[in-house]
């Protein structure tokens, strides 16, 4: 990456645009210039992250902390502040004619969270994040917050938060470490030959958590915590369903109640199906999370029995409280345990 001299990130910058067709930043847009410096700094992240995650030694003990919400706020000041160059970017922008307060102002707030437990989460991840240690962080990827609001002479009216216009410069896409939740059907139960359990599903809804990593700076700190955040998607391809045919309309009917899940914050419940389906936002998250936790765990240990001593787990309020049964059924049906 190199040093982050006001040279090496003003040329980085550059560089960013050009991709873009715009080769001075004095030409550059607002939007034209909030993507590039975010990309600049998105850079940086990862390569302080591959640095940190080579130092982390395989003894310390790993949070993972699971919650339904985390308001985090722009992204952009709050990682230049911490990388140490937001006076840097500032001059960069002013010798060009730019105001530094208009670029923050394209950004939208990361529609995943909406009141006190969130801002609460996000705070304790800028700590951890600050002192060094080894942190996840687990949400949905929420597509839309609870709704955004505009007020005129007569009223209000409530417009979906549609976030990821400007937030999904942030996101990490990991397709290679998605795990599978399973809802409905029912489980079989037989025994091997040592009269060991054995767990099999059948017609099962089975749903794809695909995870989006958003990494965590800290003020004047070499490490990096990570926000995974986790996206619902139908297991079966479009693709392998002819249009027209018997199974299309079904599909497309399980394929928008499957990203449903990952939809919105706190879909409205004053119905059954709402009920139902904030249950299984529920489930999706502590699944998705524990699953990961338990398989990061396999990859830097030889057994699970020494699980207690590198993980520990945070249940950030009600929301993910099946986090414990959960994790007694993965160790139990996927892993053997007696």
């Amino acid at each position: 990456m190199g040093k982050l001299t006001t040279l090496n990130v003003q040329e980085r910058i550059k560089k960013e645009l050009k991709k873009n067709g715009v080769f001075e930043i004095k030409n550059a847009d607002l939007k034209d210039l909030y993507f590039a410096i975010s990309k600049v700094c998105k850079d940086e992240l990862v390569e302080k992250q591959r640095i940190f995650n080579a130092k982390a030694k395989k003894s310390r003990k790993i949070l993972h902390y699971i919650s339904i919400e985390f308001l985090l706020g722009k992204s952009l000041k709050n990682n230049l502040y911490n990388l140490g160059i937001e006076k840097t970017v500032e001059k960069i922008l002013k010798n060009a004619g730019k105001d530094i307060e208009d670029v923050y102002e394209v950004e939208k707030d990361a529609a995943l969270g909406n009141g006190g437990l969130g801002r609460l989460a996000a705070c304790y991840f800028d700590s951890l994040t600050t002192l060094g240690y080894s942190a996840y962080g687990h949400c949905i990827l929420y597509e839309q917050g609870l709704f955004k609001q505009k007020i005129f002479e007569d009223g209000q009216i409530e417009i979906p938060d549609e976030w990821l216009s400007t937030g999904k410069i942030w996101l990490v896409p990991k397709p290679n470490e998605s795990v599978v939740v399973r809802f409905e059907g029912k489980v079989n139960e037989s025994t091997d030959y040592d009269g060991k359990f054995i767990y099999t599903y059948e017609d099962a809804v089975e749903v794809r958590a695909e995870p989006y990593d958003l990494l965590i700076s800290g003020y004047k700190s070499d490490s990096i915590s990570v926000l995974r955040l986790w996206s619902a998607n139908n297991m079966v391809g479009l693709d392998e369903i002819p249009i027209g045919s018997e199974k299309y309309e079904s599909y497309l009917e399980q394929k928008d109640e499957v990203e449903s899940i990952s939809k919105v914050l706190y879909p409205a419940d004053h119905h059954e199906k709402g009920k139902s389906l904030r249950l299984k936002q529920q489930y999706f998250l502590v699944s998705s999370s524990l699953q990961t936790a338990v398989r990061q765990h396999l990859e830097n240990h030889t057994s699970l029995k020494t699980l207690p001593r590198f993980l520990v787990v945070h249940i950030n309020d009600t929301h993910p409280a099946m986090s414990i049964p959960e994790l007694m059924r993965i160790l139990l049906d996927d892993y053997r345990f007696s």
